[in-house]
């Protein structure tokens, strides 16, 4: 079973039927990156690194939330250079 949220506003708690672990784990990353005024990610890491947004710890979390809602190969929907399609 796969459960349904919305992927530009996912609920902070996790739908019913989803993993409770990776979905809470993948959210936390998905709120901590966000993106800034300037296009890059306003976490301390990505810009110390002058990642710009969408930086990788925010794709993988939206991978997290994916799986955990029971996505059968969420990583599929990443092209080679790791962005979301």
């Amino acid at each position: 079973m796969r459960a349904e949220f919305d992927q530009q506003n996912p609920p902070a708690q996790p739908p019913r039927g989803a993993d409770p672990l990776l979905w809470r784990l993948s959210y936390q990353v998905w709120t901590d990156h966000q993106p800034a005024v300037d296009q890059f990610c306003q976490a301390g890491a990505c810009r110390d690194a002058f990642r710009p947004w969408p930086c990788p710890p925010r794709r993988f979390a939206m991978v997290g939330l994916l799986a955990a809602a029971g996505s059968r190969a969420p990583w599929a929907s990443l092209n080679r250079a790791g962005h979301l399609r």
